[in-house]
């Protein structure tokens, strides 16, 4: 695989490249020019504003992503429903066809963390498991995405399980493969926590994550 560096010093690698290596537990991070996504941004001053976890399925060829979002171009690869919420859709298509839906489209940029840990051989087992408790559970308006984190962030106060925004659901996920404790709320946690900028608000409790590659793909 070849990988070489932009000005910015950010390592840069096709996601051709990438994708053999991806395992489940894996991150992408995304940015955006939906206007929610601009508007997190600028709150978390982070080029990210959408989180979700790689899985790798033994029957499926490539990666997929383990997702909360509002987006419904791309059907569930399990239940092949268009539902939002929390969603198992192909990587590459979710990047592909990222902002299909705007009137503009313009370029998002996508960075991956690779997850070193060791996995069981029942991860994958626990993920659909996990999938089909979670499937389809919508996600909160924005302003109410926005007053869950400021509740959880700032005021270490939980919120109902019965909508996740994307960051909450990946902590959620992570709390339930043990990988982190329960010591604040998981809808404490910003997509920025995932990137390299939050070692401070992500303490993960086995493992470690290697620093953002940023992937490179056309969009169809």
């Amino acid at each position: 695989m070849t990988k070489e560096k932009d000005k910015s010093s950010q390592i840069k690698a096709a996601f051709d490249d990438l994708a053999p290596g991806m395992k489940t537990g894996d991150i992408m991070l995304f940015n955006g020019q939906y206007e929610g996504s601009k508007f997190i941004e600028i709150l978390e001053c982070s080029e990210w504003s959408h989180v979700g976890i790689i899985v790798r399925l033994d029957d499926m060829e490539e990666p997929l992503i383990w997702e909360a979002t509002s987006l419904t171009n791309i059907p569930d690869v399990i239940f092949h429903d268009q539902k939002a919420g929390v969603k198992l859709v192909s990587l590459r298509e979710r990047m592909e066809h990222y902002g299909d839906d705007l009137k503009k489209y313009e370029a998002a940029n996508f960075a991956y963390r690779k997850m070193n840990i060791e996995r069981p051989d029942t991860l994958n087992n626990q993920v659909l498991v996990l999938n089909k408790e979670y499937h389809g559970i919508e996600d909160p308006s924005f302003w109410q995405m926005i007053w869950d984190v400021v509740l959880g962030r700032f005021f270490r106060k939980s919120v109902p399980l019965d909508k996740f925004f994307c960051s909450e659901f990946v902590a959620e996920m992570f709390l339930k493969l043990g990988w982190i404790s329960d010591k604040k709320p998981i809808n404490a946690y910003m997509p920025s926590d995932f990137s390299d900028r939050g070692k401070k608000h992500l303490q993960l409790l086995t493992g470690s994550f290697e620093p953002e590659v940023l992937v490179e793909i056309k969009h169809i």
